[in-house]
């Protein structure tokens, strides 16, 4: 890999306008879309800040609500804390900007223009890219003068954060990849124990009996979004991982995806779409639907959804019995995607001191309630929110409490992001039958690596 940097300058016309800036800071399909929403009711006071997130939209349904235990799920927890922020500091108010997920080319050109938000939401592997060209504003003497403990974050959580030897994020998270199951499909099928538990596969072939139990009563076992990376690349990623296989080099200079692993892996996958044992090409809100009203067993997606999910059975809804475990381990050894989502301050031209300070203050308000944030599903970052019995009693978290030990980090590394973009290009033509695994795999090796040659 070459050593010399791309400039700010250069970095962001990449960014605005080719294919190798998209890949190297964007990690949604090419035909993920961008757009801004304007807010309900604008900020007054003194200081206005310009926070932009994902999460989804969700002002109306939660508007003027400050109780934080009322919000429900990713986007109305959040919601209900800058609620609660703005009801409680008039002088500092949050405007949301909203964009759809992950909202990385509408960033780019904010910086291009030199109009970021002051606060935006960034997954922890992109701080690398943005990192190394100085569009992020380090925040360890923020940190200090606030009191947030740095040595309060696990290790996988401030690592994400940590460019250099800078703190360039306030860490929010860490998420991955978990296996959410109908109970009453599985019991349907056949598939529980004497106590109604379901008997979890251990092994591909375990995997396969199962399978075939659940298409013999006329529903698939696993559906996947296969129009993204939640069925895509993350999935993959964990099988690779339990053969004891990575998509990087040791050295993380190379990728290696076009390996014996990665290709047991896709071809494994690619086995529940010839064996009928997943919907063809569907995407993740029909996968979603399908999971909660019964026409699957179960279905992969992230920590994220375990809220919502539990919410559903307390309500008038189709899904009864809800539970929650790891990814499927299938191989070897433990292993499943993760991630995290992180809080950055965007660098500016003319900084403001007012606002800088004011964005510290919000910055430890999000840090004090970490614990919230984890009602979603995903795992708090603090080690106090961790070791804490208010933490411990959500719902289904003992079901998947050793998530951490299974979990896989990305390596914080400029060509991550790519690899993640290309391998969900090339996975989808594996699903919708334009490519073999084999030629799906070797076609991202060498987009890859000639993207590693020619744009690092």
């Amino acid at each position: 890999m070459k050593n010399q940097k791309l400039s700010r300058r250069d970095f962001l016309r990449l960014s605005a306008g080719t294919a190798a800036g998209a890949l190297l800071v964007a990690c949604a399909p090419p035909t993920a879309s961008v757009v801004q929403v304007t807010p309900a009711a604008a900020p007054v006071g003194p200081v206005q800040l310009r926070l932009q997130r994902f999460f989804g939209d969700c002002t109306d349904e939660y508007k003027d609500i400050t109780e934080l235990e009322q919000g429900r799920g990713e986007c109305g927890i959040f919601q209900v804390m800058t609620n609660k922020w703005n009801a409680e500091h008039p002088d500092m108010m949050i405007e949301t900007l909203l964009v759809d997920w992950p909202g990385y080319d509408r960033l780019n050109a904010q910086f291009a223009a030199d109009d970021p938000p002051e606060i935006v939401i960034m997954h922890g592997h992109y701080i690398p890219n943005y990192g190394s060209r100085d569009l992020l504003v380090p925040l360890d003497s923020i940190f200090e003068t606030e009191g947030i403990d740095v040595n309060d974050f696990i290790n996988a959580a401030r690592d994400y954060v940590t460019y250099e030897g800078k703190i360039l994020g306030l860490p929010w998270d860490v998420h991955g990849d978990l296996w959410h199951l109908n109970i009453g499909v599985w019991k349907e099928a056949g598939l529980v124990d004497s106590e109604g538990k379901p008997q979890i596969p251990k092994n591909t072939a375990e995997f396969m009996a199962a399978a075939d139990k659940v298409k013999a009563i006329g529903k698939t076992f696993l559906d996947l979004q296969q129009d993204g990376l939640n069925g895509t690349v993350w999935p993959w990623l964990g099988f690779v991982y339990q053969q004891g296989g990575s998509p990087f080099s040791a050295d993380l200079q190379q990728a290696t995806v076009d390996t014996p692993e990665g290709l047991a892996a896709l071809e494994f996958m690619y086995s529940w779409s010839t064996n009928g044992y997943i919907t063809p090409r569907i995407g993740y809100s029909d996968a979603e639907e399908r999971f909660l009203r019964g026409q699957n067993a179960g279905w992969i997606t992230g920590t994220w959804a375990v809220d919502f999910y539990s919410q559903q059975t307390e309500l008038d809804a189709e899904l009864k019995e809800y539970m929650v475990v790891n990814f499927p381990q299938l191989f070897g050894k433990p292993g499943a995607w993760s991630g995290s989502h992180c809080w950055v301050m965007p660098t500016r031209t003319k900084p403001d001191q007012a606002k800088i300070e004011a964005i510290g203050k919000f910055f430890k308000y999000l840090n004090d309630n970490n614990s919230n944030w984890a009602r979603t599903g995903h795992l708090p970052v603090r080690k106090s929110v961790i070791d804490s019995a208010e933490y411990r009693a959500l719902p289904h978290r003992a079901e998947y409490a050793d998530f951490a030990e299974s979990a896989v980090a990305w390596p914080r590394v400029p060509f991550a992001s790519a690899l993640e973009s290309i391998m969900d290009e090339e996975i989808q033509k594996v699903w919708i039958g334009d490519k073999t695994p084999k030629e799906a795999l070797t076609e991202a090796q060498k987009r890859i690596d000639d993207f590693i040659k020619h744009a690092i």
